[in-house]
């Protein structure tokens, strides 16, 4: 019996030393590699792949081969897949031939193949990973298969393409699609729906795109587009996030009804005119540093929740009436306005922030409500200096008050400018001056003829024969204001 248990002690102590060494064998890392390489990559001809239920996949080749062709079968089996990185940072590719087996070609395939001058993609293939021709220096024309809808991250970023022609059924371009590409022309299907991040970022070449059917477009699609001249947008768009920053050939930007977030409108150095729909609630960052900017119209609006806009740097900028449901402007909002001569505030703003319209050399009026009660002692009236430093300036400012007691009132007297009362200004004294003169019927035109946009102090003062409207009658009128005005 002692016997017994000694042996099958033994037997125990025997067995376990065996399980050990056999699990160390086969789970020691090194060799569960080498026992998966042995047992799934296999050859054919330059190219390695593996079997599954779903057909092969090609993993990679094995020589330096300039001419790269994928088989449609391999001993009867479909070839239907392409590895990730199969091919990624191989310099010697210059062509590639696909099967129309090939359903799938997973992340960074061929990315940074700097020999590569053309890709065509099988119209069997329903789905490719991010960055699949990334970094393909030498591309310059591509035929995307009519079979995907949609065409991932970064997937021609970097590569030399003029031109693509992105077929029917594509939805969605991704993150980064374009980025740094020579593009000249894209043609967008109908099918089309959203472009991602930074999808056509610095393409430097791009003149013109258009956006029908796109309903989203996210942050930075078309930023550093310089030669982007003309924008069409999609009625049903609902949000714009920074994407037309630095296209300093683009003139003009219409936001359709239906959106209702804009953002970073900047560096825009042709942009003239902007126009800004009744479903706008909240903007941001914008629209700094578009000198040729003149003109920026308001739909009629209730309110925004977010306003926070910079004209700053917009020179060509001569006059700003405020749109309702803005209730207060921001430190900076006008600052380098060189050519800013009128301003208007509606009496749903409260506050006027710090340096709001410093180095404002030409500002010559201002309409502040008695709504606002705050008022930044370095609002108006500051220049910058040689060293860029603000200073004061001597030159006068009429500040158009509502009524003569208010903060504006108040803020004018104080600070050494003009104040001058709405109830005091006299009928067709457009330039707010207290003299009706010719320069009075100048203004009149410009305002008349649409050259600049007329306030409610404008349309108040300027309905000089009293019948509720600022119209061309009011011009004829004109005259006999200023015969009476003589005769007193």
């Amino acid at each position: 019996m002692k016997t017994k248990k000694i042996i099958s002690a033994f037997l125990a102590l025997s067995l376990s030393i065996s399980s050990c060494s056999i699990f160390n064998t086969i789970f020691n890392a090194e060799n569960v590699i080498s026992i998966h390489a042995a047992d799934t990559d296999k050859t054919y001809q330059n190219l390695t792949y593996t079997v599954s239920d779903d057909g092969i996949e090609i993993t990679g080749c094995t020589d330096d081969t300039d001419e790269l062709v994928i088989p449609a079968s391999i001993d009867g089996v479909n070839v239907t897949s392409i590895k990730r990185y199969a091919f990624a940072d191989n310099e010697k590719i210059k062509s590639v031939s696909l099967p129309d087996t090939l359903t799938y070609i997973d992340d960074a395939a061929f990315q940074n193949c700097t020999s590569l001058t053309s890709f065509e993609m099988p119209d069997s293939l329903t789905q490719i990973g991010n960055k699949l021709l990334m970094g393909c220096t030498g591309i310059t024309s591509v035929k995307i298969s009519k079979s995907l809808n949609n065409i991932m991250e970064y997937t021609f970023a970097d590569t030399a393409i003029e031109s693509v022609e992105i077929p029917e059924g594509v939805i969605h371009i991704g993150s980064g699609c374009f980025l740094n590409t020579p593009l000249k022309s894209v043609n967008l299907p109908s099918s089309a729906a959203t472009i991602g991040i930074e999808a056509f970022k610095n393409c430097k070449q791009l003149e013109s795109i258009n956006l029908d059917g796109i309903s989203q477009i996210s942050g930075g699609a078309f930023t550093d587009c310089e030669k982007l001249k003309e924008v069409k947008l999609y009625p049903k768009m609902t949000q714009l996030d920074c994407n037309f920053s630095g296209c300093s050939s683009l003139k003009e930007l219409i936001i359709p009804e239906g959106v209702k977030q804009i953002s970073g409108v900047i560096n825009c150095e042709s942009l003239e005119y902007i126009y800004l729909p009744s479903t706008l609630t909240s903007v941001y960052n914008g629209f700094s540093d578009c000198p040729k900017l003149k003109t920026v119209e308001f739909a009629d609006q209730r309110t925004y929740w977010t306003f926070q806009v910079s004209f700053m740097g917009c020179t060509s900028l001569e006059q700003f009436i405020f749109p309702t449901g803005v209730d207060e402007v921001r430190d900076s909002m006008f600052s380098g306005c060189s050519s800013l001569e009128y301003v208007e505030l509606t009496d749903q703003i409260t506050s006027i922030g710090r340096n709001s319209f410093a180095d404002c050399p030409e500002l010559d009026y201002i309409y502040i409500p008695d709504s606002v009660t705050s008022i930044d002692s370095t609002a108006f009236g500051y220049v910058k200096d040689e060293t860029g430093n603000y200073v004061k300036s001597d030159k006068d400012i009429i500040i158009i008050t509502e009524s003569e007691n208010s903060a504006a009132a108040d803020f004018a007297k104080e600070n050494g400018f003009t104040s001058v009362s709405a109830d005091n200004l006299h009928l067709g004294d457009l330039d707010f001056n207290q003299v009706l003169d010719a320069r009075d019927i100048t203004v009149m035109k410009q305002y008349l003829m649409g050259v600049k946009t007329a306030g409610s102090v404008h349309e108040a003062v300027g309905d000089i024969n009293g019948d509720g409207s600022f119209d061309v009658f009011d011009l004829s009128a004109f005259k006999y204001i200023a015969l009476l005005t003589d005769t007193d």
